[in-house]
């Protein structure tokens, strides 16, 4: 747990719980237009893997994306993260 509180603090997110806690009591419209939402505004970007030194994590709440950096010490598919 003290990984994904880590996460989500570094992303601003220090209520992450209680928001998990609140989409658990959410009808399957409110959590369908959530997703449509998720999805709609992924932006893509296509580079090689040894170039990814961020992952996103999504704020259901606000319906946002969040950007964070990854640890320095970070692999991805077996490659180091660029800095």
């Amino acid at each position: 747990m003290m990984l994904l509180d880590s996460v989500h603090e570094r992303a601003g997110l220090f209520a992450w719980r209680d928001t998990n806690r609140q989409v658990l009591d959410w009808n399957i419209e409110k959590v369908n237009v959530t997703v449509r939402a998720a999805v709609k505004s992924i932006q893509l970007a296509e580079v090689g893997v040894e170039h990814c030194n961020q992952f996103a994590l999504f704020d259901p709440e606000a319906r946002q994306w969040h950007l964070v950096d990854l640890p320095p010490d970070t692999t991805v598919f077996g490659k180091g993260a660029a800095r």
